[in-house]
Order: C-alpha cells, then sequence, then structure tokens
C-alpha cells in the first residue's frame, strides 16, 4: 500500500549503497519494499525466531528487556546502520545541490558555499519521518521469502505532490532536517520502543519506569512494539519492574554516585567549564517554567518542544535544547545501544544554529553520512562499549599496536601499497630489495609489521598461503657479535621448525643434511637451535680446532647460508620474506652476506622465492656504508632497489591515530589531532608519547557521565614541550623512581634487547634486584617481556636510557658489566657470554683497567672471544675482538707473555688478511717476525705474507718466499725448474709408485711431522702460484714433490690434490689415461678419507677432468656440480667456478638441451662475476654466444654481456692476449661459422686456432677432444670446398688423434667420430675426383 501511493523522492541503485550485496536495478524493483515500522516488526520477529546466541536468555513471557537485547544485537545494528546510512546519504545529495560544503579544520570546521542559504535556528523536533521511509530488502538463498536483515536500500518516499507533510525535501531547512533524521534513527535505532510522535512528542514504553510511576503503557502508544509485535500479553507493574529494574537502578545508582562525589572532571582533576556552569545557572528558571513535569524523559503532556522554543529568551532555548538532548540520549542509553551511536543522535538533534562550531552537534548531514559509513565497516572500533577498567593511553608491549589493537600504522597507504608490489615482483618475477628509511620513530618498523601481517595471512579458500616472514635487527651496541641480526632471523624459524611442525622439520633436516652434508654444524654456531631440527648427532658435534681453516672461511658459510634458504625454498611451498631493522648500524660481515644470499636467489628466482627489505635512518648512512656498498654491488646483476622513504605523518593521520586510540569517530577527535599534529611535527612515536604525557597530567582523561574519552584543549595547546622527541622522552623517563631508571640503564647497555637468564645473574652478581625494577618498567610500557627477554618498546626509549649516564659512567659501567659476566661464563662454562662480556668490556675501554694482571685477563677474554668469532667465519667481529686484546696487553708483553701475544698477533694478521686491511697487517705480520722466537713460530706469519703476496698480484715474490721457507725446510726447490729437473723428478715419482700397491697405499698412515705438514702447505701454496704465473710445466714437478713427501711422511689434507694433479698430467699430458685413471680414482678414496674438506673441490675437479675420457662423458660431466658443491663448502669459489663453466660447456657439448645449457650459463657468468675472475669470463661468453644463437635467442649479445660484466678495456684488451683466450675465441668462432656455413670465417678463425694450438704449451684439458673433433670436420670441409689439399691433411690428423683417444682412452666416448670422419673422407675424394 505503502509502494502504491508513494513515489521514492530519488533514484536509488544498489550500487551507491554501502557494505551491500549489489543487485541489478530490475532485481531491486521486483522486490517490493515496506515502511520503516514494518520492518521494525519483521526484523525483530526474525531475530527472535533464529534465538540468535546473543539473544539465548530470552524468555518465552516477551518481557521489555527481549527488545533491548534484540536492538543491541549485532544483526540488528547492522541492518538499522545500513538503513541509516543510505537515509543521510540521500539527504546528502540535497546538501551537495545547495552548494553547501562543510570542510573540517582544527577549530571545528568552515563553510565553503558556492551558493549561500540562510536557515532559521532550530531548536527542537516538531516531527519525524519514520513514516516516509522505504526500505527494501534481499530475498533470503534457499526461498523466495523476504530476508528483513538483508536490507539493500532505504530511502525517503513523498507525497503524490512531492512533498513530505506539505513541504519538499529540498525546502526543509538543514537543522530541521537534521532534527528530523535523528529523530528517524531514535526510532529505528529503538526497536521502535521509543516513538516521536506528531508535534514532538515523545511516546516511550519504559517511560513510567523512569518517573517511578509504574502504570502500564497505554493502549493507544504507538509504541507498543512489544505486545503488537511479539504477540506477547501486556505486563503488569510488577512485570514492567522486574524487566526494567535492573538497568534503571544502574543509572541511579551511577548518578547518586557522581552527585556524591561531583562531576567526573572533578573526579579526574580538571575544573569544570565555566561557560557552561555559567548557562546552567542563568536557565534554571527557564527550566522551571517550560517544564510541565519532572519526568527525566520528556515534559509535560501535550506541549512540543518547538512551541517551547518560540516563547523563550535565546539562553532558555539553548537549556531547552540540552534537555530534549539530554531525554533521546538517556533514552537511547537505558536501551543499552553503544555509546557512539547515542552520541551520534544527540549531536544531530543538538544541531541548533549555523554557528555551533564550538561543541560535537553535527552541521551538516554529510557528516553523518561519514560517521555512519565508519560504525559500519569498523563497529569493533566504534561501537564498543568503553571499558572504564581498563581505561588508560597505553600501547602494547611490542610498542606497535596500541590498547584495542589499533595498529598505529596511519597515513602509509601508498608507501604500504609499494612494498606490496615490490614483494610480489621479487617472488614471482625479478629478485628485488625493499628499502625503507627515514628518521628515528617514523614508522619503519610499524610498516613493515603490517606488511608482515599481509604477507603471512593464509587465505580460507587455499589461495594465499602466506610466506616465511623472518625478521632480525641490528644492534649499535651488539655490532661486534657475529650475524647477530641474521643469525637470530633464522634461528627463530629453527625454532618455530621444530616445535610447531615436526614432519616439515624431518623434511628440512634430510634436505640439509643431504645438501650441505658435514659442514651444515659451522651453520649451527650461528643460530644455535638448529641443532634442534638436525638431530643427537649434531648436538654433539664440536669444533674440530685443527680444521679451523678453508681456502676461504667466509665465503664458506655465506654459501651455506645460501644452501639454508634455498632448502627452505624447496620445502616450503611459501615465499621466504627476511626484513632487517636498524639497518643503519648494518656490520660489513653481515652486509657480504646479504650481497650473495641475494644474487644466488636473483639467480633462481622462480624456484628459489626470497624477497629482503630492510628498513634504516637516512641520516645515518653514507656513501660508504655497507648496506649501501651492498645495494651497488647486487644492482650490477639486475637486482633493483625499491627506496620507500617515511615522511612525518600528515594532520589526517595523526587524526586517524588519535580516532582509533581513543576509539571516537574522526570528526571528534580533529581538533584535539590538530594540536597534537602542531606539536610533534608529525612524529608517530612523540605523538605516541604526547598522548601518555596528556594522559598522565589528567589533560586527557575518560569520562564517567559521557562514558568516553575527553580533553583539555587549552591546557593542551599550554603544554611545556621540547622540541625534541629524545629530549622529551627523557625528561618523561626521569619522573620514573630512581631505582627503575637505573635498572632501565643497566639494561641499556644491552642494547635495545636483553635476555632475562642475563639480567637475573648481572643482578645477582652486583646485589641489584634489577628484574623486580624492569618489571616496574614493563607495566608502564616502557619495556615488552617476551621470548624471556625484555625489549625496549622503541629504540629512542633505550637511547634515552642510555644517554641519562654521562659518557664516563657509561664506559665504566660496561667495563665492570663486562667483568662480571666474564667470571660467570667463566665459573658456569657458558660459552655464550664470552662474546658479550668481551663486547661490554671493550665499550668501557683499557682506561679502566686496574693492573696488569686484569690487563692480561681482559686480553684473554678477547682472545677467546675472537676465536669463536673466527668459529662462526665472521672475520670482522673476530678481528675488532682481536685488536682490541692486543691493546690490553701490558708493556713488554713479549717478554712477560709471550704466548698470548704470539696467538694473538697471528690470529689477528689472519683476520686483517681476510678483511683487506693491508696497512695493519703488514705491521702486525713485522711484530711478529721481529719477535718469534724459532723459524716455527713464524710459519704461520709466513704464509699470511705468502697469501698477501698471491692476492696483491705479487705473484713472483709469493714465489721467491715460498722457495726460500721451502729450502729452509729442507725441501729443496731449485730456483729455476728447467724440463730436465721435471722430468727428472717425475721418473723417480713413478718408480716409487710402480713399487705400492694401491690397497698398500690406501693404507698409509697419517701425516704427523709438523715439519713436512708446513711443507705440504707450502708447496700447495707453490702450485697455486705457477698457476697464477702460468708456469704450466712446474705444475707436475710440485705435484710429484708432494707425492714423494706422502710417501715418505703419510697422508695430509693435500695429498688427494697432489694425485688428482699427478692423475691430470699422466692422461692430459702424458696420454697414459690407464695410469691417469688409476691414481684419480686414488684421490677420491684418499679424499673420502680425510677428515678435513678444505681441497675437495680441486680433487673432484682434477679428476674429473681425467674421468672425462675414460667414462661416458654425458654421466661423467654431472661430477663437476658434485665438485661445484664441494668447492663452495670449502670457500674455494676458484674451483667452485671452473667446475661451473666446464659443466656447461661440456653440457653443450654432450648435446644437452641448448637453451637450458644458456640459462645454466647465464648464472655460471654471473658467479664468475661476482667473484671477479675474468679470465674464465671470457673462456665462457664465445661459448655463450654461440649457444644463444643456436637456441635463437638474438636478445643477448656478447658485447651486452662483456659491458655487464664490468671489466674495463684495459682487462679486456688483457684477457685478449692470452694464448688460451686466443685458442679459445678462435675455436668457437670456427665451430658457429661452421654450423651456420659461414665458409671465409670458418677458415680464417679454424688457421688462427691450428697455429695457437700448435705454440700453446697446453695439450688437452676436457673439452679439448671435441675442439680437435671439430677441428677436423672443419678441415674436411674447408679442404672439400676450398680444394685445398693442407686442409685434408689437418682433417686427417685429428682423425688419427681421435683413434688414438678410441685406442687408449675409451672406445665408448671416440669409436663414432671415427665413422663421421670417413665420411668427409669420402666426401673430399669424390669431389676432387
Amino acid at each position: 500500500e505503502l509502494a502504491a501511493n508513494k513515489k521514492p523522492s530519488a533514484a536509488v541503485t544498489a550500487a551507491s549503497l554501502p557494505s551491500q550485496q549489489c543487485v541489478d536495478d530490475d532485481d531491486l524493483s521486483s522486490i517490493k519494499p515496506s515502511d520503516m515500522k514494518e520492518w521494525i516488526t519483521r526484523a525483530l520477529r526474525s531475530l527472535r525466531s533464529n534465538n540468535h546466541d546473543d539473544l539465548s536468555t530470552i524468555n518465552n513471557n516477551g518481557d521489555y528487556s527481549d527488545i533491548r537485547k534484540i536492538v543491541r544485537s549485532r544483526e540488528y545494528l547492522s541492518s538499522a546502520l545500513k538503513i541509516a546510512h543510505s537515509l543521510a546519504d540521500q539527504l546528502s545529495a540535497i546538501e551537495e545541490q545547495r552548494g553547501y560544503h562543510y570542510k573540517h579544520d582544527g577549530g571545528g570546521g568552515k563553510r565553503d558555499e558556492q551558493q549561500r542559504i540562510t536557515y532559521e535556528p532550530y531548536y527542537g523536533i516538531n516531527k519525524s519521518w519514520s513514516h516516509y521511509v522505504s526500505i527494501t530488502c534481499n530475498k533470503a538463498v534457499d526461498d523466495q521469502a523476504i530476508d528483513h536483515l538483508n536490507v539493500l536500500c532505504a530511502t525517503f518516499i513523498e507525497d503524490d505532490d512531492g512533498t513530505i507533510k506539505g513541504t519538499s525535501l529540498s525546502d526543509i531547512g538543514r537543522f530541521e532536517m537534521m532534527h528530523s533524521l535523528g529523530g528517524t534513527f531514535v526510532e529505528l535505532f529503538s526497536g521502535g520502543q521509543i516513538i516521536i510522535a506528531n508535534g514532538g512528542k515523545l511516546q516511550q514504553q519504559q517511560q513510567q519506569i523512569a518517573t517511578r510511576s509504574f502504570s502500564p503503557p497505554s493502549t493507544t502508544c504507538t509504541g507498543d512494539i512489544n505486545s503488537e509485535l511479539l504477540d506477547t500479553p501486556p505486563r503488569t507493574k510488577d512485570e514492567w519492574l522486574r524487566a526494567e529494574s535492573p538497568d534503571t537502578f544502574e543509572l541511579e545508582s551511577a548518578k547518586a554516585i557522581i552527585d556524591a562525589i561531583g562531576e567526573d572532571d572533578e573526579l579526574f582533576g580538571n575544573a569544570v567549564n565555566s561557560e557552561n556552569n555559567d548557562v546552567v545557572a542563568e536557565s534554571t528558571s527557564a527550566i522551571d517554567d517550560t517544564s510541565g513535569s519532572s519526568s527525566l524523559f520528556g515534559g509535560s503532556a501535550g506541549k512540543t518542544f518547538a512551541s517551547r522554543s518560540q516563547s523563550t529568551s535565546p539562553v532558555q532555548k539553548k537549556v531547552l535544547r540540552m534537555q530534549s538532548d539530554s531525554i533521546y540520549d538517556n533514552s537511547l542509553r537505558s536501551l543499552g545501544l553503544p555509546n557512539a551511536l547515542c552520541d551520534l543522535i544527540s549531536n544531530m538533534i543538538g544541531s541548533t544554529t549555523e554557528d555551533s562550531h564550538d561543541n560535537e552537534a553535527y552541521q551538516c548531514v554529510t557528516d553523518v553520512r561519514d560517521d555512519l559509513k565508519m560504525m559500519l565497516d569498523s563497529p569493533e572500533k566504534y561501537l564498543s562499549d568503553f571499558d572504564f577498567v581498563n581505561a588508560s593511553i597505553q600501547w602494547e608491549s611490542d610498542g606497535e599496536k596500541v590498547v584495542g589493537g589499533c595498529p598505529i600504522l596511519f597515513g602509509r597507504d601508498a608507501e604500504l601499497e609499494a612494498l606490496k608490489e615490490s614483494y610480489h615482483r621479487s617472488i614471482t618475477s625479478e629478485c628485488e630489495v625493499a628499502q625503507i628509511f627515514g628518521p628515528s620513530g617514523i614508522g619503519k618498523s610499524a610498516l613493515c609489521d603490517k606488511f608482515a601481517e599481509y604477507a603471512t595471512a593464509r587465505s580460507d579458500d587455499g589461495g594465499a598461503t602466506g610466506c616465511i616472514y623472518l625478521s632480525g635487527r641490528f644492534d649499535r651496541l651488539q655490532q661486534s657479535q657475529p650475524f647477530h641480526a641474521i643469525g637470530s632471523a633464522f634461528d627463530s624459524y629453527c625454532t618455530w621448525l621444530s616445535t610447531k611442525d615436526q614432519s616439515m622439520a624431518k623434511e628440512v633436516s634430510s634436505a640439509l643434511k643431504r645438501d650441505i652434508g658435514k659442514e651444515i654444524w659451522r651453520l649451527a654456531a650461528v643460530m644455535p637451535n638448529l641443532s634442534s631440527i638436525l638431530g643427537s648427532e649434531y648436538l654433539s658435534q664440536k669444533y674440530d680446532s685443527s680444521d679451523d681453516d678453508a681456502v676461504d672461511a667466509q665465503k664458506r658459510l655465506r654459501y651455506l647460508f645460501c644452501e639454508f634458504v634455498k632448502v627452505m625454498s624447496i620445502c616450503h611451498s611459501e615465499a621466504v620474506v627476511l626484513f632487517l631493522d636498524d639497518s643503519q648500524w648494518m656490520d660489513p660481515a653481515s652486509a657480504a652476506l646479504l650481497n650473495q644470499l641475494l644474487m644466488t636467489s636473483g639467480s633462481a628466482v622462480r624456484d628459489h622465492r626470497f624477497s629482503f627489505m630492510a628498513s634504516c635512518r637516512d641520516d645515518e648512512m653514507n656513501e660508504t656504508h655497507p648496506l649501501t656498498n651492498m645495494l651497488a654491488s647486487v644492482d650490477t646483476f639486475g637486482i633493483k632497489t625499491t627506496m620507500i622513504r617515511l615522511t612525518p605523518m600528515n594532520k589526517d593521520a595523526v587524526n586517524e591515530f588519535v580516532s582509533a586510540t581513543l576509539s571516537l569517530l574522526p570528526r571528534i577527535t580533529r581538533p584535539l589531532a590538530n594540536i597534537l599534529h602542531q606539536r610533534s611535527k608529525g612524529s608517530p612515536i612523540f605523538v605516541k608519547q604526547l598522548m601518555v604525557e596528556m594522559s598522565r597530567q589528567r589533560y586527557l582523561y575518560p569520562s564517567l557521565t559521557r562514558r568516553r574519552w575527553v580533553w583539555e584543549v587549552e591546557k593542551i595547546r599550554d603544554m611545556k614541550i621540547p622540541e625534541s622527541v629524545a629530549t622529551f622522552i627523557l625528561n618523561s623517563l626521569n619522573r620514573l623512581p630512581s631505582e627503575v631508571l637505573s635498572a632501565l640503564c643497566s639494561l641499556s647497555c644491552f642494547g635495545t634487547t636483553a635476555g632475562i637468564e642475563l639480567i637475573e645473574a648481572l643482578g645477582a652478581e652486583v646485589q641489584q634486584d634489577l628484574v623486580k625494577h624492569l618489571d616496574e618498567a614493563v607495566a608502564v610500557s616502557v619495556l615488552d617481556k617476551r621470548n624471556n627477554s625484555y625489549y625496549f618498546v622503541h629504540d629512542k626509549l633505550q637511547e634515552a636510557a642510555y644517554s641519562a649516564m654521562n659518557p664516563e659512567d657509561r664506559r665504566r659501567t660496561h667495563f665492570l658489566y663486562g667483568l662480571t659476566l666474564a667470571r660467570i661464563a667463566a665459573r658456569e662454562r657458558d660459552d655464550k657470554l664470552i662474546l658479550i662480556a668481551s663486547t661490554q668490556v671493550n665499550l668501557g675501554g683499557p682506561e679502566f683497567v686496574a693492573d696488569d694482571d686484569q690487563a692480561v685477563q681482559v686480553a684473554k677474554l678477547n682472545l677467546e672471544a675472537g676465536k669463536m668469532a673466527i668459529k662462526m667465519s665472521d672475520f670482522f667481529s673476530a678481528y675488532s675482538f682481536l685488536e682490541y686484546g692486543i691493546s690490553y696487553l701490558p708493556k713488554g708483553h713479549w717478554d712477560t707473555n709471550y704466548d698470548l701475544s704470539l696467538e694473538l698477533f697471528n690470529k689477528s694478521a689472519s683476520c686483517a688478511l681476510m678483511n683487506a686491511e693491508h696497512k695493519n697487517l703488514n705491521f702486525l705480520l713485522d711484530q711478529i717476525m721481529h719477535n718469534a722466537n724459532c723459524a716455527n713460530d713464524k710459519f704461520r706469519a709466513i704464509m699470511i705474507s705468502i697469501t698477501f703476496k698471491m692476492w696483491s698480484g705479487q705473484i713472483a715474490e709469493a714465489i721467491k718466499m715460498t722457495t726460500s721457507t721451502l729450502n729452509d725446510l729442507g725441501e729443496g726447490i731449485p730456483n729455476l725448474i728447467t724440463p730436465s729437473i721435471v722430468e727428472e723428478n717425475l721418473k723417480a715419482t713413478k718408480e716409487k709408485l710402480a713399487r705400492i700397491s694401491d690397497d698398500t697405499l690406501l693404507t698409509y698412515p697419517i701425516m704427523i711431522d709438523p715439519l713436512k705438514i708446513e711443507a705440504m702447505s707450502l708447496l700447495g701454496k707453490l702450485f697455486a702460484s705457477f698457476s697464477f704465473a702460468g708456469h704450466i710445466t712446474s705444475l707436475p714437478f710440485i705435484a710429484s714433490k708432494m707425492i714423494q713427501i706422502s710417501l715418505e711422511s703419510g697422508w695430509s689434507s693435500l695429498s688427494p690434490a697432489a694425485f688428482a694433479h699427478w692423475s691430470n698430467y699422466l692422461a692430459l699430458v702424458e696420454n697414459k689415461f690407464e695410469d691417469g685413471y688409476r691414481y684419480a680414482k686414488l684421490a677420491l678414496s684418499l679424499r673420502r678419507a680425510s677428515t678435513s674438506c678444505i681441497y675437495d673441490g680441486a680433487v673432484i675437479f682434477c679428476t674429473t677432468n681425467t674421468k672425462i675420457f675414460v667414462e661416458p662423458v654425458q654421466s661423467t660431466i654431472e661430477f663437476y656440480l658434485e665438485g661445484h658443491k664441494a668447492a663452495m663448502r670449502s670457500g674455494a669459489t676458484r674451483y667452485a667456478t671452473l667446475c661451473a663453466m666446464v659443466y656447461d660447456m661440456s653440457s653443450f657439448w654432450a648435446g644437452k638441451n641448448v637453451k637450458a645449457v644458456c640459462c645454466a650459463m647465464v648464472e655460471t657468468m654471473k658467479q664468475v662475476k661476482f667473484y671477479n675472475n675474468l679470465l674464465l669470463l671470457t673462456i665462457i661468453l664465445p661459448a655463450f654466444q654461440v649457444a644463444v644463437k643456436m637456441a635463437g635467442e638474438t636478445g643477448i649479445e656478447q658485447s651486452d654481456l662483456i659491458n655487464a660484466s664490468g671489466e674495463s678495456s684495459k682487462e679486456r684488451n688483457f684477457a685478449a692476449k692470452l694464448p688460451s683466450h686466443i685458442l679459445n675465441t678462435s675455436f668457437h668462432g670456427f665451430y658457429e661459422a661452421f654450423i651456420f656455413r659461414q665458409l671465409e670465417r670458418a677458415k680464417q678463425d679454424a688457421e688462427t686456432f691450428y697455429e695457437e694450438q700448435s705454440e700453446s704449451t697446453i695439450n688437452m684439458s676436457s673439452p679439448m677432444f671435441m675442439r680437435e673433433f671439430y677441428f677436423g670436420l672443419v678441415s674436411f670441409w674447408i679442404g672439400r670446398e676450398k680444394c685445398d689439399k693442407k686442409w685434408l691433411l689437418r682433417g686427417i690428423a685429428s682423425k688419427h688423434a681421435l683413434n688414438n683417444l678410441a685406442t687408449t682412452a675409451s672406445t665408448w666416448n671416440f669409436e663414432n667420430s671415427e665413422c663421421t670422419y670417413m665420411v668427409h673422407i669420402h666426401l673430399c675424394f669424390k669431389q676432387w675426383l
């Protein structure tokens, strides 16, 4: 009937409605709408019949409490809010048509009017529009019935003449519109219990209860929803009392308490607003004159609020408005409706004039609409009951969320989106780094935590599986602890995996043992909880001091970390994200590790999804910072960095923050937020600390009568606040009890976090109850206590506590704590405390040493810490500890503490070599050589010096020093190794080996003579020096010499490498493949029996070079991959890249998929470039160019790759002059010309190849038989096309060479070559004839 007689005042579409199910306009028109009273009736019935959990206490007698519980239920409120929003949206459109726009500012707002419209002041409600509301609901899913809780839209319905009660909506005054809409909301949200009748008369079922008049409601009352809608009999006076008295008594009791103790402002130590006092005092008579009843819920019968306002003074009108507000406000609150919703309606009805900007009353319907939308979207934030018990401005212990679970991340939508996009690019296409930077306290950590919440979320439909999010934090006071940030991040993963997912832990453990092998125990030194995954056999793994060396221990650890991440990525379906906070404190060792981790992950991003994020303070970074250098390095490999800069929050972001903190609508908190923004300059941590301070001074406090937070604007403006947030925080800390502040200062000496066990032990030693006082700091949210550790909730708090001590006291405290922890470590045998104790002592410095004995004690402590850091392959931290140790040595230490001095200087020199500290290295070596008592004590320094000369390009000097030292040891090495000397030495070695069987060789003892061990090490250095210098003919002599020493004194770790090189000489130089193959197998057997893996890569590489001639090529080349892994596990990157390069090239010649070979070559070239091996790059680039062309990939050219590799033209010119480079380039040139039938180019390159091969001292390497084979084919082709006998003879020579290989090496590999050659010979003779 309503739909038939009335029409909508404006077009309504489903798309315009918020948070509702969208339907087509045709479907919308097919659903019959209902008026508001009918909708309320059916919605209440539906909720009661469903017997929802929230209504489980409803009785069948139809008590009024049934309605109260229904209207405050989640379902009813959500549906009613949709209706209210739709109505407000319709009226706000009318406001916009009038040209009225309301803009908020700090004072409450200002108008921007295109067409100014003047409205008469309005002081009361004269009508409700509830009878003119049409509500459309959707149909239920299971049948055709209407689901009245699934609201689609609501609109005002005008009469046929286009008016409501004779007035068009477009002509209604703004405030009258606001009031009438408010009256409609009163009826809507009360479930029909509070009715605004014509003339503004309030009709309510519980009116008699409130006035203590217990007569039943009139049967003519339009608000008798309880009997009309729920089909229950009218209630007696006792039933009304029983149903309503609890809330009524509670309300009266609360008012009695307030009357007894005063207003809530007084209760919280604040003065009552004087203006309100004046208004109330002035209007007492006005209330008496206009009130015909003492009823709390209304005036005398028959009088409307509008009629009263016409006969009163302005002050009386304001009081009347306040009284009418109170009537509706208290009536709604008595139903238990949310406080924010009651405030919203009260502020609508409280709008009186255009100039009402001094309060929270609404000035336009648009604001009402927006606030309703926020209530719809975030009911848990704005519609929750105010908790007086826990009402305080305190943030949760993690420092990132406020009470109520509201994140402090506001105004960062663009930055968060940029971070998400970077993450998705990194795990789906190209590896990428995200760097978040900005000043301290700007919200970098909060942004990443918000991202972590997004990235780790798992969708219910199984789509998004989340990621493995690892986080660590660098600390200025913990920089010397090896890999502290990265290790803690991965250690937390190990803890989580071992406790939460046992099946996955077993899978990861198996993969780690398979892919990394026995070297994995080295990772456990960095991430201790890895042992819980690996099992008991690794728990008892001990550090072998005899195996504390590697070709490069730092590169070894980086490789092991990369393999660990690779295993994680393979075992888990989720991507791995690593976030490192406070990266301005990143140490060089961690930067180098991340560099290789990113390079490796970027090489195989589709298989190993890895994303890295770092946050840092940009004002503490420079061009030489480790992070800056690392990002520049990875950029050369195509790994880009997304820079995300955080700036201070703007006014809107601060307001969002304050709104979420206080659970108030942003419109209400805007004046407070503007003040906070002005005082804090938008710093998130400053805003947070200001709010805490305002709460402490009771300028911001919970109000009992208003049931929400309130504040004193003028007092907040007048607060004395330092310009610096650091000073402000320090002043706040100074107000803490002295014992608490002292404990915080103690904690700050260890950085932003420290273990509770550590603090307890320290407190017991220094006789202070540190834990008790730190727990007090936890109670006031300065600290967080979790995971058995104390954490400062923000590093600014740690810095403030640290700066509370004067510098000298700070250093003295560090030194005292270091000595104390050193005593505990010695007593408890706790190695973990050694690093912490050494760090603390060194932060104090030598000036606090009491005497020489204490100085020696501290030097020994640093020596132990340095050795532990070396064990963890962090030579930067180790070097720092050892240098500190040297600085503590007393005068005359070489005489009084010789052994300690020698060990400190030796190990410090080793670390200086690894860290390229060349200036200090020379000083340390000079000290050792000058003060060492004997040659044996100088040996370590000599080895370091030789290595340094080799790495710095002083090859001749390295050879001279090595030869001289060997002569001193009695192992005569001639200064000039002539061919005759080589031949004589090789002959002697062959004779010795010929008399010993393989079984006997395998039973030889381990070498124990220190002089012989030193000689073997020096010969290994000499072999490397000859290789660098290109003295190829001398290499067999060195290998032969090492074998002779091994046969005399037993096997050393270098013996397998000596036999591997020996096998290469026999097979590749003397073409004695059977003998070479024998010693290759012997070398592999010795390698498996050795306890050292330092030279495994070299052994596998050399033996495979021999085996490839004897065993099937296709299967044998796979050993190069094994050699690559073995070399990387010892840090031997030269042999690792050699293995990778030869594997790729051999795979190409063996006929593997060309595109797959191209991809593998790209990764190998990245490794070669990463380790700066120019010569290998010049070898693989020509092969890669040919492979790319054969695969049809024309987008990559050789010139592009050379330029991308970063070498200068000088370096390229140098490489171009090397015989090996010319030989390699010409070979690939004629092969490519042969494949693509470019005869002249093939002839030119083949001629160059022939000349270089004749002059080269290199006979064959692993791919050389392929060179011989294709040179023969090209020779026959040129001879056939050019009718040149010279080329035919060259082809026949190649045929004989391959026939010899088929006879002496492997028929399997080379017999088909002879058949191919015979065909070409036949073609040549046929063409010539």
